[in-house]
């Protein structure tokens, strides 16, 4: 005991300092970066929405800046910019330039001033530059900064564009817990707002928006404007996923297993006793993932296989969808073929 005490009594100072130290980091925490916790929140909740935004963000290809010189005047004409702003020598003048579109007739133009006279900007457009020079040149270049296609026909930029929104990313993959996604960020040019306006591959109909909120929550805009929910009233969704073992393993510990592609899938549902009835089809993606949207209240299971040769998954896990539930019937791991 006298040991300790003397122990405490020599090192009193520094136990003191670090307990302080330890007050301030605490009190202060508040102070801090907003964006450091509120980043670290949102790495820890790891949800959807929060790997739309956060992908998205690196994502990004255009900034939009309708009070730049040359965006201003590309939004008065009723153009989209889909370049970078650059920078091009032409006779011994340099020219800031960038590429735009009409997403009403697809007419491409680039925007140019001579380097700082912003208060002039001339305009060249594909197939109307009567071949002068300086404006061939620039739609050449123009190409080669072009960072995004738009297509106001592609399910996504349908929806953005029917929103008031402008793409400024290309369209990207985002693995969920329960399937893939396609996304695509977006901004709204009168008030700034960013989207990231997403859908399950292959399920087109349903288009849904992510977006944060006053607080800096991300969260999914249900439905999207304009637009069906995912999940309906009277209907439900179904996922799971496929595995299997590698050859030469004899178990399905995470490390010896690999998902199952393109393996058909099927939904049954019980007409009575054991008697079922197949009422979905879908396959398995690149990550053995399988989904169904709009799914019709009933009891169902799960078969797996190829053409003319099913087996059931789980023969004894029925499950039951309820309008508006999302079931997860759980990951199958099996032998590979």
């Amino acid at each position: 005991m006298k040991r300790l005490v003397s122990y405490w009594l020599r090192h009193r100072v520094i136990f003191a300092l670090l307990t302080v130290a330890a007050l301030v980091f605490v009190l202060d925490a508040p102070s801090m970066s907003g964006q450091w916790m509120s980043s670290v929140a949102y790495a820890q909740s790891g949800s959807l929405e929060d790997k739309l935004m956060a992908e998205a963000q690196k994502r990004q290809v255009s900034q939009f800046n309708p009070e730049a010189a040359l965006q201003k005047r590309i939004f008065a004409d009723g153009f989209v910019p889909n370049s970078p702003e650059f920078s091009l020598q032409q006779d011994g003048v340099a020219y800031a330039a960038q590429r735009a579109e009409s997403l009403t007739n697809g007419a491409v133009r680039v925007y140019y001033v001579v380097s700082g006279d912003w208060g002039n900007v001339s305009v060249a457009e594909r197939g109307k530059t009567g071949g002068n020079a300086l404006g061939e040149t620039l739609l050449r270049e123009g190409e080669k900064r072009l960072a995004l296609r738009f297509n106001p026909n592609a399910a996504l930029q349908k929806q953005i564009f029917a929103d008031g929104f402008v793409p400024n990313s290309g369209e990207f993959g985002v693995q969920g817990s329960d399937g893939s996604y396609l996304a695509q960020r977006a901004e709204n040019l009168a008030n700034g707002e960013v989207r990231v306006y997403y859908a399950v591959v292959g399920d087109w109909g349903n288009i849904h928006a992510a977006a944060r909120d006053a607080s800096g929550v991300a969260r999914t805009i249900t439905p999207a404007p304009s637009t069906a929910a995912v999940v309906g009233p009277t209907t439900g969704q179904a996922f799971g996923r496929l595995l299997c073992a590698l050859p030469g393993t004899t178990d399905y510990a995470n490390e010896h297993v690999a998902p199952r592609a393109g393996v058909p899938i099927q939904l049954l549902k019980r007409l009575s006793g054991d008697t079922w009835q197949v009422a979905y089809r879908t396959v398995t993606d690149a990550d053995g993932r399988w989904r169904f949207n709009n799914v019709a209240p009933e009891k169902y299971i799960v078969n797996h296989g190829q053409v003319g040769f099913f087996r059931f998954i789980w023969p004894d896990d029925i499950k039951e969808v309820r309008a508006g539930s999302v079931v997860d019937f759980g990951e199958h791991r099996d032998a590979c073929p």
